[in-house]
Parts: C-alpha cells; structure tokens; sequence
C-alpha cells in the first residue's frame, strides 16, 4: 500500500485549491507586469453580482479578481505599498 500524504492524514478534506488559484494568479500579475500591464488583486466584493454579470461561471468558487490594465502615465502604488512590518512582528523562530 502507498503511503499517504501527511497532509491527506491530517486535513482528509483540504483540497488545496484555494492555494493553487493563489499561485496562478500571482504568475498571471507577474506575467502581466512583463508585458507593462498593471494589475490589481481584488477581494470584498460581491459575488453574486459577479455571477449575474457572467452567469457562464455560475458554477465557480471565486477566489478574487484579478483586474489587468494599462495603469494611467501619472500613477502610482498606494504609500501602504511601501509599508512594512519587522519581520519580528510576522515570525516565530522555532
């Protein structure tokens, strides 16, 4: 018999598809910042309105929307882009 993942042992029902959508959607900004497009990673919404505008996803979990565009010759980041915690304040040393 094979030997399970660890994680199928102690989360039987994590499917890891909220971390996989993660992934891709950082590649798709990284790809798009390549190609001088500007992105924005959107959460707060509202998903039904989402799926009222394109019911061809109404069989979808959305995860965020990723919104990609031309950024206007005189933008730039919010200053919270530039704000950043001590690492002391995000870590635990084990």
């Amino acid at each position: 018999m094979a030997s399970k993942n660890t994680a199928d042992t102690h989360y039987p029902d994590y499917d890891g598809g909220g971390v996989d959508a993660a992934i891709v959607t950082t590649a798709m900004m990284m790809e798009a910042t390549e190609l001088g497009l500007g992105t924005l990673w959107a959460r707060g919404y509202d998903s039904q309105k989402i799926y009222d505008a394109f019911p061809q996803i109404k069989d979808l979990e959305l995860v965020c929307l990723l919104d990609i565009g031309y950024p206007a010759e005189d933008s730039s980041p919010s200053e919270r882009h530039f704000m950043r915690k001590e690492l002391s304040e995000t870590t635990v040393e084990l």
